[in-house]
């Protein structure tokens, strides 16, 4: 039977690096006997044959395959083993993942791999994600407790173990001093898919697939997503934060420095509500008895800022010296949100007028 080795994230571990990686080496991987089929492919992410659906990907059109239709069609292929990857498929509802591994697994001999973050990092990389995205309204407090749940990896292990057998598991952890070689493409190679011979397989250019905000422009960014619920339109406003974010670092000095959006505290509690699970999975999946599922158990007090009402009429001021036409697309929304007296949105809106040095607005 065939062999299919499905990458299923999780999100935010370097998911983006290995797609581009898996999508530019073709042929390497034709050379091994392993084939990276454009069927299903959004982006070089095979995002469309999952059976988890995010609603703004459903109102974006995407249209996503049933199993009974991609399944058979990449049996159908000439080669015998497949990679596809994508890290929405993490996320599948319990009731969704056994009639999708059964589906498969007609075909298919199955191995899932999953690469696992050390959960408080995790939870602010995705955190952060979201903001970008226009997904997310609130500060990182507000939903914290009601978004850990998805982070307990035992618990959403477990589902596919039920399915595909803890040894069609290959469980991997997105630490550098883990990785194969101290590299998340060597280490997906050899040690997700175990293949002995990667010399033929050429590596990316050096670059930032997903370049980070600064927390002040993150923050900006989420003020924005309340006065511009529109994903699309708000997403406009991020080439302006990521070009200030990248002057901030260029700068030097204190005009760049990496915070965090949750406190050493929060981040240790997150830790140690996780710890049995990640013990259980490191000596159940990875064979350890020691028991460190992660290695790297140190947390760096970088410190959580609230950013000033100076550092925001900067970040204003930038917009409207050098991207005029968003600044005047901001000031119109505001002015736009006078009939809407939501607290948040009133909130984001008074914030944002006084950064752009204009008068309040009497909400109706």
């Amino acid at each position: 039977m065939k062999n299919l080795y499905l990458h299923i994230g999780m999100g935010k571990t370097g998911t983006t690096a290995i797609q581009n990686f898996c999508a530019a080496n073709k042929a390497a991987f034709n050379a091994q006997g392993f084939s990276y089929p454009q069927l299903g492919q959004r982006s070089c992410a095979h995002h469309l044959i999952s059976p988890h659906i995010p609603p703004f990907l459903t109102k974006a059109k995407w249209f996503f395959l049933e199993s009974n239709r991609w399944v058979p069609k990449l049996a159908a292929q000439s080669e015998n083993n497949f990679v596809m990857s994508s890290e929405l498929i993490a996320w599948t509802a319990e009731e969704l993942v056994g009639p999708f591994c059964e589906a498969i697994k007609e075909h298919f001999n199955l191995k899932i791999v999953i690469y696992l973050r050390r959960q408080d990092e995790l939870v602010m990389a995705g955190y952060n994600q979201m903001v970008k995205a226009g997904l997310q309204r609130g500060k990182i407090d507000a939903i914290l407790e009601k978004k850990l749940h998805s982070y307990d990896y035992q618990e959403r292990i477990s589902v596919w173990e039920k399915h595909v057998g803890a040894e069609n598991l290959i469980v991997r952890a997105y630490e550098k001093n883990q990785f194969v070689k101290g590299d998340l493409i060597e280490d997906f190679l050899t040690g997700g898919l175990q293949i002995s011979d990667t010399s033929q397989f050429v590596p990316l250019e050096k670059g930032d697939l997903n370049p980070r905000l600064s927390n002040e422009s993150l923050e900006y960014k989420r003020l924005i997503n309340n006065v511009i619920e529109n994903v699309d339109k708000s997403a406009n406003f991020n080439e302006f934060l990521f070009a200030y974010s990248a002057k901030l670092k260029s700068d030097g000095g204190d005009g760049y420095r990496d915070k965090d959006t949750l406190s050493q505290e929060q981040r240790q509690r997150i830790l140690d509500r996780f710890e049995q699970g990640n013990r259980h999975i490191a000596q159940h999946f990875c064979g350890r008895e020691d028991g460190k599922l992660f290695t790297d158990h140190e947390i760096v007090d970088r410190g959580v800022v609230e950013p000033s009402a100076i550092e925001l009429k900067v970040i204003s001021a930038y917009l409207e010296t050098e991207f005029p036409t968003l600044h005047s697309k901001l000031i119109k929304a505001l002015r736009n949100l006078k009939h809407d007296d939501r607290v948040g949105k009133k909130q984001a809106h008074n914030i944002l007028l006084r950064s752009l040095s204009l008068p309040p607005i009497t909400f109706e």
